[in-house]
């Protein structure tokens, strides 16, 4: 199986089968903690059952991150505080938190962008897990 950096759409797939589009509670479910909502207010629907596995794996992927950052984050900052190499160090660590802010913002983006159009695509790079069935 080749890897798809856009994940695949199963917007056609969900749709033949009945699935209705609960837009507003998938584009809550994108923001990771909220994952469950679609789950429980329509727990027929393919759909919701599809945005809720991405958001969880949102919700990895921002927790992923936050630990990253605290772990590395902590590590630059002792690294910082070595005189006139410091700065260098504090340097990356500032880079560092950005890209480690940036990521989970990406994926609630985008994950969002196409909860609101009524599609079902996956996340980029690890979307084809399957947490809820």
């Amino acid at each position: 199986m080749p890897l798809r950096f856009f994940g695949r759409n199963y917007t056609v797939a969900l749709r033949k089968r009945g699935a209705t589009p609960c837009r507003p509670e998938s584009a809550c479910a994108c923001t990771g903690l909220l994952f469950f909502l679609p789950l429980v207010s329509l727990p027929d629907s393919r759909f919701g059952h599809f945005w809720a596995n991405q958001g969880l794996i949102i919700l990895l992927i921002e927790l992923s991150s936050l630990l990253l950052w605290l772990i590395v984050g902590w590590l630059l900052a002792l690294l910082g505080l070595i005189p006139f190499v410091g700065l260098v160090f504090r340097l990356i660590r500032t880079v560092f938190g950005l890209f480690c802010l940036l990521v989970p913002l990406f994926y609630i983006g985008y994950a969002m962008s196409y909860a609101l159009r009524g599609q079902a695509k996956e996340v980029p790079l690890i979307g084809f897990l399957r947490l809820i069935r």
